[in-house]
């Protein structure tokens, strides 16, 4: 057990877990956070983003990148975004339309976007 394992939340409640590529197909607005749970960062935002974002107008994906690593680079080629963790895109109609990793994630910009 490392020194900040219990130091910050692992809630996923609000998160659907991303698990397969084909969920990406989605047709709506779509937020995907791409999380390791072994980084402090991460696990920093991810109680950050719960707390301050507001969970409407999308479908919310959580990749644990651990686990499914393979479709983190999925997204990298379908989106042509280079892979970062922890790393938020919101994307529309297929189309990245924020992208932001580590400290630049930032939850009020993703609810004015998600409320345009």
């Amino acid at each position: 057990m490392g020194f900040f394992s219990n130091s910050v939340s692992e809630d996923t409640t609000s998160w659907i877990a991303l698990t397969d590529a084909a969920q990406l197909e989605d047709s709506g607005i779509l937020v995907i956070l791409k999380h390791s749970t072994r980084c402090i960062v991460s696990k920093t935002v991810l109680k950050e983003l719960n707390r301050s974002l507001e969970f409407a107008n999308a479908t919310f994906l959580y990749l644990d990148l651990l686990q499914y690593r393979s479709i983190s680079n999925h997204i990298a080629e379908k989106y042509g975004i280079q892979h970062e963790s922890p790393q938020l895109l919101v994307v529309t109609n297929g189309k990245v339309v924020y992208s932001a990793s580590h400290s630049s994630i930032d939850a009020e910009v993703i609810n004015r976007i998600l409320h345009q």
